[in-house]
Protein backbone atom coordinates (compact mmCIF):
# COMPACT_ATOMS: atom_id res chain seq x y z
CA UNK A 1 0.00 0.00 0.00
CA UNK A 2 1.18 3.37 -0.21
CA UNK A 3 3.35 5.69 2.42
CA UNK A 4 0.13 6.99 4.67
CA UNK A 5 -0.90 3.25 5.10
CA UNK A 6 -2.46 2.86 8.89
CA UNK A 7 0.85 5.15 10.07
CA UNK A 8 -1.93 8.04 11.17
CA UNK A 9 -3.07 7.60 15.09
CA UNK A 10 -6.57 7.08 15.70
CA UNK A 11 -8.88 4.41 16.16
CA UNK A 12 -10.46 4.83 12.64
CA UNK A 13 -8.78 5.28 9.41
CA UNK A 14 -8.39 8.88 8.19
CA UNK A 15 -9.38 9.49 5.06
CA UNK A 16 -6.22 9.52 3.23
CA UNK A 17 -6.46 5.48 4.56
CA UNK A 18 -9.95 5.18 3.51
CA UNK A 19 -8.64 6.43 0.03
CA UNK A 20 -5.75 4.17 -0.27
CA UNK A 21 -7.58 1.40 0.76
CA UNK A 22 -10.67 1.44 -1.45
CA UNK A 23 -8.37 3.55 -4.44
CA UNK A 24 -11.44 5.96 -4.43
CA UNK A 25 -11.53 9.81 -4.01
CA UNK A 26 -15.65 10.10 -3.04
CA UNK A 27 -17.15 8.41 0.19
CA UNK A 28 -20.40 7.17 -1.84
CA UNK A 29 -17.86 5.15 -4.00
CA UNK A 30 -16.02 4.34 -1.44
CA UNK A 31 -19.05 3.22 0.46
CA UNK A 32 -20.23 0.95 -2.44
CA UNK A 33 -16.61 -0.90 -2.06
CA UNK A 34 -16.48 -1.61 1.31
CA UNK A 35 -19.80 -3.15 1.22
CA UNK A 36 -19.07 -5.23 -2.41
CA UNK A 37 -15.55 -6.37 -0.16
CA UNK A 38 -17.57 -7.52 2.94
CA UNK A 39 -16.32 -4.51 5.03
CA UNK A 40 -17.70 -3.54 8.44
CA UNK A 41 -17.99 0.37 8.77
CA UNK A 42 -20.17 3.59 9.90
CA UNK A 43 -20.71 6.42 8.59
CA UNK A 44 -20.24 9.38 9.53
CA UNK A 45 -22.74 12.72 9.26
CA UNK A 46 -20.59 14.27 7.21
CA UNK A 47 -20.94 11.12 4.59
CA UNK A 48 -17.46 9.47 4.99
CA UNK A 49 -16.94 5.80 5.88
CA UNK A 50 -15.70 4.94 9.44
CA UNK A 51 -13.73 2.15 9.19
CA UNK A 52 -11.61 0.71 12.35
CA UNK A 53 -8.20 -0.01 11.82
CA UNK A 54 -8.57 -3.11 13.85
CA UNK A 55 -10.57 -4.41 12.06
CA UNK A 56 -8.63 -3.64 8.48
CA UNK A 57 -5.81 -5.24 10.24
CA UNK A 58 -7.37 -8.45 11.63
CA UNK A 59 -9.13 -8.86 7.84
CA UNK A 60 -5.56 -8.00 5.96
CA UNK A 61 -3.56 -10.57 8.44
CA UNK A 62 -1.81 -8.04 9.89
CA UNK A 63 -2.43 -8.77 14.07
CA UNK A 64 -0.86 -12.12 13.38
CA UNK A 65 1.88 -11.61 12.15
CA UNK A 66 2.46 -8.20 14.30
CA UNK A 67 2.15 -10.81 17.74
CA UNK A 68 4.80 -13.49 16.04
CA UNK A 69 7.02 -10.39 15.54
CA UNK A 70 6.36 -9.44 18.81
CA UNK A 71 7.22 -12.89 20.50
CA UNK A 72 10.13 -13.75 22.24
CA UNK A 73 11.87 -17.09 21.46
CA UNK A 74 12.47 -19.70 24.40
CA UNK A 75 14.66 -22.13 23.86
CA UNK A 76 14.09 -23.09 26.92
CA UNK A 77 13.03 -26.70 26.63
CA UNK A 78 15.00 -27.21 23.10
CA UNK A 79 17.62 -30.27 23.03
CA UNK A 80 19.57 -28.10 21.00
CA UNK A 81 20.10 -24.71 22.94
CA UNK A 82 20.15 -26.92 27.08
Amino acid sequence: MGEFWLKEKGMFLSNIEVQELTGLKYHKSQIKWLMKQGYKFDVAVSGAPKILKAFVEERLGMTGNRAKRQETLNFSNSKYFG
